[in-house]
């Protein structure tokens, strides 16, 4: 890979090609579709990625997320196929000043699952960490989302016994937290 912030690649999947590249500005409201209308309420809800009150919300905290992107200070990608978002991928904390590890997040289009496509995005992701030269990656998932907890098993991540609470519009969010070492 060379340049991760301008990564650009098609790839061929069970499904047609999607187009992976870097999000850009202007794609807010493309990403609130995949999130309100191509993800299954299940699937919303364990991914509770900019999960709002109101879209202006979530597009707002968008636009903040790909500002970061660039500012090189998170990897943020989408899938493209055809004008659809069906894919959204990053790393954030790419430059955290308190030394925090890098933090992964995956998303997509329920009619894509099943085809080893969020695995591929995790090899992408994980590849531009170890690129750029961080030691380790962590990500939290929610605690029923056992077809997740067993890719991010697959791929090298362990539970660290810490986990992440927080808010959410539905009330009270527990997940755990996993770390993937870089070396």
């Amino acid at each position: 890979m060379h340049d991760p912030f301008d990564h650009r690649e098609p790839w061929e999947t069970p499904h047609g090609e999607l187009l992976i590249e870097p999000a850009r500005a202007g794609d807010e409201t493309e990403l609130l579709r995949l999130f309100r209308e191509r993800l299954s309420f299940q699937s919303s809800y364990f991914l509770c990625l900019h999960h709002y009150h109101t879209d202006e919300q979530a597009l707002a905290a968008l636009r903040d997320r790909l500002a970061a992107h660039a500012r090189r200070e998170a990897l943020v990608y989408v899938a493209r196929q055809g004008a659809e978002v069906v894919g959204y991928f990053f790393l954030v904390r790419l430059q955290s000043p308190d030394g925090l590890p890098s933090s992964l997040g995956i998303g997509l289009a329920d009619r894509l699952h099943g085809a080893w496509i969020g695995g591929r995005f995790m090899d992408l992701l994980i590849e531009a960490a170890r690129e750029m030269g961080h030691r380790e990656i962590v990500l939290t998932h929610h605690p029923d989302n056992r077809r997740a907890a067993a890719l991010y098993r697959r791929k090298g991540f362990e539970y660290t016994g810490e986990g992440s609470e927080w808010m959410s519009p539905d009330g009270l969010r527990r997940e755990p937290r996993m770390r993937l070492e870089l070396g």
